[in-house]
């Protein structure tokens, strides 16, 4: 039994390489099979097919990412602190997995449906994750009267701000995240001065 995991954990990281080398739609079953070191008819032993191959791999690259995400918003400090945490995670990532991430932004719509269902569902769960944030925040006054599902969901998305946008020399990566939060928690509206 331990054999068959350990070739199965070989062929995932296999595919996980040669998915995030040559991208999902050229990556083939043959060449995942060459880099795992086992033939092609193992790697069918394993997964039915490159969409199950990738399913998976994506599962496990995605859930890892999903999992300090929930952490940064999970420990304990004010709802700024917590989407700030979510903000600086979120840049982590950006800047340590750049393949995965390049893979996930190029791949995203090559995918099979099943997997894009899958992604959805964990960001349903992950909205729900940061609306409870926000509740708490509402109970303690920290956070106005807000739809706590609508902020969850401009959170989640402001979170892919960061990919794109253009690096300059005038600020640091870490100086835009913390704009970005500021923006979110004071709003566009000019205040009054005084």
């Amino acid at each position: 039994m331990k054999n068959k995991e350990t070739k199965r954990e070989q062929i995932l990281k296999a595919a996980f390489h040669v998915f995030l080398r040559d991208g999902y739609e050229r990556a083939t079953m043959q060449e995942v099979a060459n880099v795992a070191g086992v033939g092609k008819g193992t790697t069918y032993e394993y997964f039915s097919s490159k969409e199950a191959l990738l399913f998976e791999v994506v599962q496990k690259g995605f859930g890892y990412f999903l999992e300090q995400l929930l952490d940064a918003i999970e420990q304990p400090g004010t709802v700024r602190e917590k989407v700030e945490r979510l903000f600086l995670c979120n840049l982590n990532f950006f800047q340590q997995e750049v393949k995965f991430r390049d893979f996930m932004l190029n791949d995203f719509g090559k995918m099979p449906d099943e997997l894009h269902e899958w992604l959805l569902q964990k960001q349903d769960i992950f909205i729900g994750k940061i609306a409870k944030v926000i509740r708490k925040g509402q109970q303690s006054e920290e956070v106005g009267a807000v739809h706590p599902e609508v902020v969850a969901s401009t959170l989640i998305h402001s979170l892919k701000m960061i990919y794109f946008y253009p690096e300059t020399k005038k600020e640091t990566r870490q100086e835009i995240v913390k704009m970005q939060v500021d923006y979110l928690f004071q709003g566009l509206a000019k205040r009054n001065e005084r």
